[in-house]
């Protein structure tokens, strides 16, 4: 994983993320609201259409780069 952390401190912080039963409830809901959201704007079923839940996917990615790409501090 070169290039992805400064030292190795730092890579072990990054796998030391949490997970929990908590937080993947947390984020399954919050990947329904927005596939959900995505499916009503387009006129798509969130239960069997892909797209919905591709878009879901990207929300947390784009969400992560916008203030490094916009140079506004997290």
């Amino acid at each position: 994983m070169d290039g992805f952390a400064g030292d190795e401190s730092e890579m072990r912080q990054v796998v030391r993320l949490p997970s929990g039963p908590l937080l993947t409830d947390e984020h399954h809901k919050t990947d329904a609201v927005i596939e959900t959201a995505v499916a009503s704007r387009i006129g798509a079923d969130a239960d069997r259409d892909l797209y919905p839940r591709l878009v879901a996917g990207a929300v947390p990615g784009a969400i992560q780069v916008t203030p490094t790409a916009t140079g506004t501090p997290r």
